[in-house]
């Protein structure tokens, strides 16, 4: 109810995500930051803002906090209520549990991001990451490539077998991302 800035819930809210409905007004709640993922406040805003400003309708996909402290993804619809004057009233909304389609979704683009042997980023995704990374920064800032290459590692393979090489590989591999943050760029952009 936009001009009482209250919200009703049903039952489902509560079985759904584990928290019973805050008694506050809609924004303190939302700016509070209770309910949403933080990052997701500023696009459920926006979408306000757009119904406040005449849009008849909007959908989100957000993280909403459960009592268990983990994020579920919910697709949110939200119909405008208007009264005859066009003065926005209501917001008519339903909350889709998602979480189970986008983490199919992410393992989906994780599959197709990462090499099958050593589950680092192929060389694509590594070049997509590193030009969106470069991207942030202005001409000229300072920034590190590192290439290792294991010489003479087709002998491995001869010598051994591929089984015995993919497993230096895996091992490789792990070793040297064990040396990496999480947020840089690890991939394999070669056989070896």
């Amino acid at each position: 109810d936009m001009e009482t800035d209250t919200i009703s819930f049903s039952d489902t809210w509560e079985k759904l995500f584990g928290i019973r409905p805050s008694g506050k007004p809609v924004r303190a709640a939302l700016q509070g930051g209770s309910y949403f993922h933080p990052d997701d406040l500023p696009l459920l805003m926006d979408n306000l803002a757009k119904l406040e400003n005449g849009s008849q309708y909007e959908v989100a996909e957000v993280r909403m906090a459960t009592v268990q402290g983990r994020y579920l993804w919910v697709r949110f619809r939200a119909n405008a209520i208007r009264d005859p004057q066009g003065i926005l009233t209501k917001i008519v909304g339903i909350f889709i549990n998602i979480d189970a389609e986008k983490q199919a979704a992410h393992a989906l683009q994780e599959r197709a991001e990462r090499d099958s042997l050593t589950r680092l980023l192929n060389k694509n995704a590594a070049r997509k990451q590193a030009e969106e990374y470069l991207s942030r920064f202005p001409q000229g800032a300072d920034c590190a490539l590192l290439i290792i290459d294991l010489d003479n590692f087709k002998q491995v393979n001869d010598r051994f077998g591929h089984l015995f090489g993919d497993t230096v590989l895996t091992r490789v591999s792990k070793e040297i991302s064990k040396l990496f943050r999480e947020q840089d760029i690890v991939a394999r952009i070669g056989g070896d």
